[in-house]
């Protein structure tokens, strides 16, 4: 009897670590990567002191030169197979779907800095809600930092169409050339001085886009492989030992 449920419990831990397998696999295909490039169109300035906001054509608020016509690169990767959050159920009128770890990987670059997120940021998907006059379909990431000299950095991109007929749905989508263009998007990025409250805001547009391929790694697929082998002749010399 001790025989037989030692057995049934290594199968099952078997089965656990295989189904583990196929989730790792499925996500590793499912992170998909796309470059944008752009330009800025706006700079402003915020005094934390006085509460005015500035618009400039160039800063150095926060200690490095700022153009209002910087070239942007931002570099992105999510997860087309990330987990909704519960925000779609609780507000269903918003249109709005929000994957609160979609984003997996965000890298900035404007003029002479350059900014990585290490931490999972949001996706958003619009379908048909009502903003600027219009029911509007939207693709939009968000991520945000601290660091230690107390300043925090947060950044967005989104990309909308005003039609509301791109996005059908509440998916993340796996090709974003396929159901957005560029004749409308926006690029964000911001420094905050949480001591006196400074800000700097940058705006811009993005006019290319183009999906990196990234070699998927065969590792995670021969381990799945060799470890389904190993089930089955372990259930077959198990089943004739029975």
């Amino acid at each position: 009897m001790f025989i037989v449920i030692l057995k049934k419990l290594y199968q099952f831990v078997l089965f656990f670590v295989a189904v583990s397998l196929l989730g790792i696999m499925h996500s590793y295909a499912a992170l998909i990567t796309y470059e944008f490039s752009g330009i800025g169109n706006r700079i402003f300035e915020h005094n934390g002191q006085s509460g005015i906001n500035t618009t400039v054509v160039n800063s150095s608020f926060f200690g490095f030169n700022l153009k209002n016509d910087d070239v942007f690169n931002i570099l992105i990767t999510y997860n087309s197979s990330a987990l909704e959050s519960n925000f779609r159920q609780n507000y269903p009128d918003q249109g709005t779907a929000i994957y609160s770890s979609g984003l997996i990987n965000y890298i900035v670059n404007i003029g002479e800095v350059d900014y990585s997120f290490n931490l999972p940021g949001n996706i958003q998907i619009w379908d048909n809600r009502f903003s600027v006059g219009s029911y509007t379909d939207a693709f939009s990431i968000s991520n945000s930092k601290f660091f230690d000299n107390d300043l925090f950095i947060t950044s967005s991109f989104g990309m909308f169409d005003r039609t509301g007929q791109s996005q059908t749905g509440f998916l993340v989508p796996e090709n974003l050339e396929n159901i957005f263009d560029l004749s409308s998007n926006i690029f964000h990025f911001a420094w905050v001085d949480r001591n006196n409250g400074n800000q700097l805001h940058y705006y811009g547009t993005a006019k290319a886009l183009s999906s990196i391929s990234i070699p998927e790694s065969p590792s995670p697929y021969l381990l799945g492989l060799g470890f389904f082998c190993v089930i089955f002749c372990r259930y077959k010399k198990m089943n004739r030992c029975d």
